[in-house]
């Protein structure tokens, strides 16, 4: 039996729980809360999905890098002069970092100032994430452009309109991941998109290749992010 666990949630305790009483074969990794040293020290398979546990455990992520440099062009391309981006607190080590790094370098390149918020792991929970938007839009108050995640974007989206700003003319916005909570905004927002279901096939294949007892032949399996335009740049 294979074993998934995922980012704050419960499934995560009770799969730890399971594997330290081997009563799984393996396990998917894509948690960003618990201490990874376990996982680390384990006989048992691990794959990790955008998560560094160490170089002897696969990672299986998007190349993020080329998603920020994605992210960072839009916007140039757009005009903008004066942006931020939300990211999660750099003590997370994952491969998502890799984002933040490169729309910060890009923006660098060009001579455009970059303001950098870096959040807690709020996950979806809505109101977090707009109250976070609500105060960076009133600290920043002269920017003209925001990359973040899909939740954040539509944060930003809806804190922009209460401080009567129009989107995309006085605000540009930029979304990473392309996850199904962006149908529920009323506008199609520009998205780096992440292949979502890909990225879980591979998980899989490699889970099933060390449950057969062969090694993997790759530690970081990387795939291609997509740009989508929307309405909103």
């Amino acid at each position: 039996m294979i074993c998934s666990a995922w980012q704050g949630s419960q499934s995560e305790m009770h799969c730890l729980q399971m594997l330290k009483q081997k009563r799984v074969d393996g396990v998917i990794f894509g948690a960003h809360s618990l201490d990874t040293a376990f996982y680390q020290s384990t006989d048992r398979p691990v794959v990790a999905l955008d998560r560094d546990l160490g170089p002897d455990i696969p990672c299986v992520a998007v190349d993020h890098r080329a998603g920020g440099r994605l992210a960072a062009q839009v916007l140039l391309e757009a005009g903008c002069r004066n942006v931020l981006q939300f990211g999660v607190i750099p003590s997370l080590i994952s491969p998502s970092n890799e984002r933040h790094e490169e729309f910060d370098r890009v923006m660098r390149q060009h001579g455009v100032p970059c303001q950098w918020v870096h959040t807690e792991w709020f996950g979806d929970h809505f109101a977090s994430n707009l109250a976070l938007a609500r105060e960076t839009l009133a600290r920043f108050p002269d920017i003209d452009g925001v990359f973040g995640t899909d939740i954040v974007a539509m944060c930003t989206l809806k804190a922009a309109r209460e401080r009567g700003l129009r989107v995309p003319e006085d605000l540009k916005i930029v979304a990473y991941d392309g996850t199904g909570i962006l149908k529920l905004s009323d506008v199609e927002l520009t998205v780096v998109t992440q292949p979502i279901e890909d990225l879980a096939r591979e998980c899989v294949r490699l889970m099933l290749q060390l449950l057969q007892g062969v090694p993997a032949s790759q530690t970081r399996v990387e795939l291609s992010a997509r740009l989508h335009y929307g309405r909103s740049t």
